[in-house]
């Protein structure tokens, strides 16, 4: 009797967690740990450096690769909460954070090895679809969205996958996502692929409720599947506003702003697909996104109300882009639940509005924080009213 690739991948990843037999250092909870730097952001990542190498058993070669192009630039991603300690030397900064131990082992997780594929084995199948940008266009630009197939290549050829790159036309609808798990699974089969990885680009238009101008967001949306049985490993969507700079400068920022996506995009792709085979999907962790903010001291204000919040149990800042902010948050509560405790938060100088966007059941719970005029408030509370009791 022979088996596939897929088969043999689960099989041995089923007597793997049986035997228990993963090289990773068991990782139940967060570390606290306190390092130094000359700001915070230096002392967390110092904090990492200390904490991974000594937490993580892997080949050194894998251990570096992952810290210092994955963990070290986002390295607020794997911190739950830290705290500045008095009496720093000079002009340094002691920090005390804890470590969120677990997703840094799911990051270093998924690998031909650990999943149970041979070497000659471990293929993904890349399938990549983008649209033309008339702005780019007009500029003769070419391959301009080379940053997201670099990007995937980089990830997975650190963790020793081989890359079959293949590309589709793009969607004929705007947002729409051309590659669902059904579509994935075909296209592994015919190209003997265990995994295959569909990334898509569109480009959505949007209302800015701020100042009423439409702005354009370049969207990616990925899925990871398993091409034996169609299970989806890893999904997720990521965007950033399209650059609205003089001419002789979009393109520099295009590029920028689809590099550092594409890479934060790929890093929660990994975290993903690595919870998925060690069995610790994170059900209780959800994304929020806050639209448009007034300003940066009525989101500090908001923050503090979230963490004021004793069915919250922390708060992540996942990215900041141009008009929008977004968290990650734990909470002992259901997505309904949260959904409601985060409208009932009050506040004088704002008003938390919920976009229609978070009554589908998934994706982000997105909302607004609106300025809050003491005409307004008989109108604003109508409105809260109603979105509270529209959530139970």
């Amino acid at each position: 009797m022979t088996y596939s690739a897929s088969s043999k991948l689960r099989f041995a990843l089923f007597i793997s967690l049986i035997l228990g037999s993963s090289p990773l250092a068991k990782a139940d909870s967060s570390i606290v740990a306190v390092a130094a730097g000359r700001d915070s952001s230096e002392a967390i990542m110092g904090v990492l450096k200390n904490i991974v190498p000594k937490s993580i058993h892997v080949e050194p070669t894998f251990l570096r690769g992952v810290l210092g192009n994955e963990i070290l630039p986002f390295a607020t991603h794997f911190v739950t909460s830290y705290k500045i300690l008095e009496g720093g030397s000079g002009s340094y900064v002691s920090v005390e954070a804890n470590v969120d131990l677990p997703v840094i082992q799911s990051l270093y997780s998924f690998t031909p090895k650990n999943i149970g594929l041979k070497e000659e084995d471990a293929k993904v199948l890349f399938v990549f679809s983008s649209p033309r940008l008339a702005t780019l266009e007009s500029l003769q630009a070419t391959n301009y969205f080379a940053a997201v197939t670099n990007t995937v290549k980089d990830f997975l050829q650190r963790r020793k996958f081989s890359v079959v790159e293949k590309k589709e036309s793009a969607s004929a609808m705007s947002g729409e996502d051309p590659f669902s798990a059904d579509v994935l699974k075909s296209m592994g089969k015919s190209q003997g692929a265990p995994l295959i990885l569909g990334i898509s680009v569109a480009v959505e238009t949007e209302e800015n409720e701020n100042n009423h101008t439409d702005e354009d967001h370049i969207v990616l949306r990925g899925s990871l599947v398993d091409s034996s049985t169609g299970n989806v490993l890893a999904k997720l969507n990521s965007y950033f506003l399209f650059p609205k700079v003089r001419k002789d400068q979009v393109l520099a920022d295009f590029q920028k702003l689809l590099s550092d996506t594409s890479k934060e995009f790929m890093l929660n792709l990994m975290i993903q697909a690595g919870q998925h085979f060690l069995g610790t999907e994170q059900k209780d962790s959800l994304t929020l996104e806050v639209k448009y903010p007034p300003s940066e001291a009525v989101i500090t204000k908001f923050r503090k109300l979230l963490e004021g919040s004793r069915d919250i149990k922390s708060i992540v800042e996942l990215k900041v882009e141009r008009g929008s902010y977004v968290f990650a948050l734990q909470s002992s509560l259901d997505r309904k639940g949260l959904i409601k405790k985060i409208l009932s938060l009050k506040q004088d100088e704002f008003v938390v509005v919920l976009d229609e966007k978070a009554d589908s059941g998934t994706g982000p719970i997105s909302i607004q924080l609106k300025n809050q005029s003491p005409t307004a408030k008989a109108t604003t509370l109508e409105m809260e009213d109603k979105q509270v009791h529209e959530t139970h």
